[in-house]
């Protein structure tokens, strides 16, 4: 199945989301060691996001109507760190005469 996809041709951003309202319910993803790494999440299931243009705060996007609400069936974040392998330098102790 092929689909059309628009590309974008400046780098600038428009609009910034912000998280409205997280929906209900929403799940947390318990932290996972994998390969070193530790990998956690969460979902909002039916959350609100608005996009309000970028140097505006959201009482001026009201105030101008210019937010724009975005619904969504879900938002899912996950996240990783992996921790680096060498050790650090333990820092010295001051030693009392």
């Amino acid at each position: 199945m092929t689909k059309n996809v628009t590309l974008p041709s400046t780098n600038e951003f428009r609009y910034r989301l912000d998280l409205d309202n997280v929906g209900d319910p929403w799940t947390m993803f318990e932290p996972t060691n994998v390969g070193g790494s530790v990998k956690w999440g969460v979902q909002f299931n039916n959350p609100t996001l608005k996009a309000i243009p970028v140097g505006m705060d959201d009482y001026e996007a009201e105030l101008s109507a210019l937010s724009v609400p975005l619904t969504t069936d879900r938002l899912k974040f996950g996240f990783s760190f992996t921790p680096r392998s060498r050790t650090s330098p333990c820092p010295a102790r001051a030693v009392r005469p």
